[in-house]
């Protein structure tokens, strides 16, 4: 394969692709799409996963999600909630350990609401 650019006239041939990098570490270690609904069955939450164990729903917008042993509890967990409606919806961290973490979900207009909804989480640690 040539290459032409225009300007300088006809180039060489195009070289061989060099040698893979080194992997790094990726820092992203479980995530998931989380069905939130009441009605749905702890063992059918999960709608998207990667190195999650479970997720339970505890009650009205509150869930534990179990993980693989992480060694401690440092690790940082992003959240995201999935609303269609018009109030603010917001989620929460509210426990830590090695291999859960529990969540909680509010809904607010003027007063606090505990809530079900599809929400989302990434887990990223050293």
């Amino acid at each position: 394969t040539y290459v032409c650019d225009g300007a300088t006239g006809a180039q060489g041939p195009i070289g061989n692709t060099g040698p893979a990098g080194a992997d790094g570490d990726t820092f992203i270690k479980a995530f998931a799409k989380v069905d939130g609904a009441a009605a749905t069955p702890d063992a059918d939450r999960l709608l998207r996963s990667q190195g999650v164990t479970s997720v339970t729903r505890n009650s009205t917008g509150n869930y534990t999600v179990t993980i693989p042993d992480r060694g401690n509890s440092d690790y940082v967990v992003q959240l995201t909630v999935l609303s269609s409606t018009g109030l603010q919806v917001t989620a929460q961290v509210v426990a830590q350990t090695n291999t859960t973490f529990t969540v909680q979900l509010y809904g607010s207009n003027v007063y606090l609401y505990r809530l079900d909804r599809n929400w989302y989480f990434t887990i990223e640690d050293l």
